[in-house]
């Protein structure tokens, strides 16, 4: 082997080994992704549905699981803003609910 080579195989930075494991950060993104799917699927079933589904427990209970998964992908970046965006998301799909379950009584 030439000197040149040697000095070059000693100099090149190793290669990083694959990350086998799961990471925090991977977690965060799954949940994060999760979050902006269900919010996506309710968005899409108020868009493209015959009548309203704003009055459905199912709509509701979809931004709420959505937003909540939200809320926690916000905390972990900790970004305040689409925290409170979120939470207030939350908070209004609950008090919905309520409201439909009180109107089937």
């Amino acid at each position: 082997m030439s000197a040149a080579v040697a000095v070059a195989r000693k100099s090149a930075a190793p290669v990083p080994a694959r990350k086998e494991k799961t990471t925090m950060t991977d977690i965060n993104l799954a949940i994060g992704a999760l979050g902006m799917f269900l919010i996506l699927l309710g968005f899409a079933m108020e868009e493209f549905a015959r009548r309203s589904r704003h009055e459905s427990l199912a709509y509701n209970a979809i931004n709420i699981a959505g937003a909540f998964f939200l809320v926690v992908y916000a905390w972990s970046l900790r970004s305040w803003p689409f925290l409170v965006l979120n939470g207030v998301w939350v908070v209004v799909a609950i008090v919905k609910i309520l409201q439909i379950l009180e109107r089937k009584r």
